[in-house]
């Protein structure tokens, strides 16, 4: 499990990750040589988290760098990964959780 603190509500929550994806975040916590209190992803300008269009500008680099030519973001990620949970049978209720959406209405765009 991993903890995370939701800027929006103040609200830590846990997250379960898979061992592959946490001996990655060890290895680049390490790598980065990271402590506590910095942010994972963290500018190269400041002792601050990268800013969203920083984030949108790495994926979209990366997803050339492996053919996909389409631009995409944080939010297609989001939806992505919800949309291949939901397919594998993950509850829409925990999906809803871990979005913060407070009805299944929001949650619509899992279903294809």
């Amino acid at each position: 499990m991993i903890f995370l603190q939701e800027q929006k509500s103040d609200e830590t929550k846990p997250y379960y990750i898979n061992n592959k994806v946490k001996s990655a975040l060890i290895e680049y916590i390490n790598l980065a040589k990271l402590k506590a209190e910095d942010y994972l992803f963290k500018s190269q300008k400041n002792n601050q988290p990268i800013t969203r269009q920083q984030a949108y500008r790495i994926i979209n680099t990366v997803a050339r760098e492996v053919g996909i030519s389409k631009k995409i973001g944080t939010h297609t990620l989001r939806k992505t990964f919800g949309y291949h949970a939901y397919s594998k049978g993950i509850a829409i209720s925990l999906l809803q959780s871990i979005f913060n959406h407070s009805s299944r209405d929001s949650m619509k765009d899992l279903h294809g």
